[in-house]
């Protein structure tokens, strides 16, 4: 699963679980999405120099069957870089590859030396709070400290996407921790909003 922001026209996929090579918290891949530009591709003529543009990649041209199955008869696509590695995070790098839009509910991102590809789609409320949970069982030390992890200060709205990312898996935790020490009361209410230290998500 992976957290989708934007930095200017750059989208990035951070990873919310991850594997043996990629671990949470990395980036797995990056697109650019800006228009076209001046001045990024060399000019085709003498004539040109003042008119340089970059060139968008061409839309993938759909099959009939694929044309009907995902109601679009092209999918627009955008230069990207997908982040791989060895084993224990070893050895990354980027690589080149590309963003294709599908729908408002697909996306796919292809890894090009690997001929690799990964389609993505919008999970339930549910289903992300299971996968979430799964990430943290598989971790083998504690995720929970009493003294760094629960009381603590938000972050700003200028603080980097590697703190606020931080901040949200802590609240994550605390939140995990507190259902998984609370016993729901008759009214259904968790004891998490007892203290209004505590950084938790509702």
């Amino acid at each position: 699963m992976v957290n989708i922001t934007y930095v200017g026209d750059t989208l990035i996929a951070r990873k919310v679980t991850g594997d043996k090579n990629v671990p949470a918290g990395e980036i797995s891949f990056q697109a650019d999405l800006s228009p076209p530009k001046p001045s990024q591709l060399p000019f085709t003529s003498s004539s040109d120099k003042n008119t340089m543009t970059k060139e968008p990649l061409p839309n993938i041209v759909l099959s009939d069957e694929a044309s009907q199955k995902w109601n679009t008869n092209e999918l627009p696509r955008f230069s990207g870089l997908g982040q791989v590695a060895e084993k224990g995070f070893v050895n990354h790098q980027w690589m080149e590859g590309q963003l294709i839009f599908i729908s408002e509910d697909y996306f796919s991102f292809a890894w090009l030396p690997l001929n690799h590809q990964i389609l993505f789609g919008r999970p339930s409320h549910e289903l992300t709070v299971q996968m979430m949970m799964d990430q943290q069982k598989r971790k083998t030390a504690s995720a929970f400290d009493d003294d760094n992890e629960v009381c603590m200060i938000p972050p700003g709205v200028d603080d980097d996407i590697d703190t606020l990312n931080d901040h949200v898996m802590k609240c994550f935790d605390a939140t995990k921790h507190l259902v998984e020490e609370c016993t729901l009361q008759d009214d259904s209410s968790s004891c998490i909003f007892d203290d209004a230290d505590v950084c938790c998500f509702e």
